[in-house]
C-alpha cells in the first residue's frame, strides 16, 4: 500500500479503513507517520467506540518510543481501567517510553505496584517482548510483586505470560520456582512459555 493511500485511510475516520492503515504502517514499518497517527489519536481519544483504533495506535507509539504521546499515555495508565486493551497497550508503551535501557526494570516495578490487571499485563508484556534484563534486585522485586491471578474474563491471558518469556534470559536460580508455579496454571499459553523457559528455550510471543 502506498504511503498516500495509507494516510488517506488513516484520516478517513472510518474504523475499518483506519485499522487497515495502522496494520499497513506496522507491517511496512512506516514509523515516520507517527505524527499523523498521533493527530488522529487526539481526535478519538475520548470516543469509547474507537477503543480498537486507539489500542493499535498506542501499540505503534510503544514500538517507536514516540515521546510526544507520553502525557496521554500517563493519563490512560492513571485511569487504570481493568481488563481493557487500551490500558494494556498504554502500560506496555509507558515502560518503553520511560525506561533508560533494557536493563531498567523500575518502570515495570512501578506499574506492578498498582495491582491492576491491565497495568500488570502491559508492563510484563514489555519485559517479554523486549527481552528486558533487569538487575538481580529488580528481578527479585518483580517476582515478589506478581501473584497467581484469580478467574479471568474469557479471552484474557494470565498476566505472567510476558514475565515467563523474559525469564529465559535471567538467572535460573532466581526464576525456577516462579516458572514451576506457572506450570500449574490453567492457562495453556503460559504453561507452554514457562516450560520452554525452564528448558532455556526462547519463545516468540504472539
Amino acid at each position: 500500500m502506498e504511503t498516500t493511500e495509507i494516510i488517506s485511510r488513516l484520516e478517513s475516520g472510518r474504523k475499518k479503513e483506519v485499522l487497515n492503515a495502522l496494520k499497513a504502517i506496522k507491517k511496512q514499518k512506516l514509523y515516520n507517520l507517527c505524527p499523523e497517527i498521533y493527530a488522529q489519536f487526539l481526535l478519538i481519544r475520548n470516543n469509547p467506540n474507537a477503543w480498537e483504533q486507539r489500542a493499535h495506535m498506542i501499540e505503534i507509539f510503544g514500538l517507536t518510543c514516540y515521546k510526544p504521546c507520553e502525557s496521554e499515555i500517563i493519563t490512560i495508565c492513571n485511569e487504570s481501567e481493568d481488563f481493557d486493551l487500551v490500558t494494556i497497550y498504554a502500560s506496555e508503551c509507558l515502560v518503553r517510553l520511560t525506561r533508560t535501557s533494557l536493563n531498567d526494570g523500575l518502570p515495570v516495578i512501578k506499574l506492578l505496584r498498582t495491582n491492576s490487571y491491565s497495568l500488570t499485563m502491559g508492563a510484563l508484556n514489555a519485559l517479554g517482548y523486549d527481552q528486558m534484563t533487569p538487575n538481580e534486585s529488580q528481578i527479585r522485586e518483580i517476582l515478589n510483586s506478581v501473584h497467581t491471578p484469580g478467574d479471568l474474563p474469557i479471552g484474557y491471558l494470565d498476566p505472567r505470560y510476558g514475565l515467563a518469556a523474559a525469564a529465559v534470559n535471567w538467572d535460573k536460580e532466581l526464576v525456577q520456582r516462579f516458572l514451576e508455579e506457572c506450570l500449574t496454571s490453567n492457562d495453556d499459553t503460559l504453561k507452554y512459555v514457562a516450560k520452554n523457559s525452564l528448558a532455556g528455550k526462547s519463545v516468540k510471543l504472539r
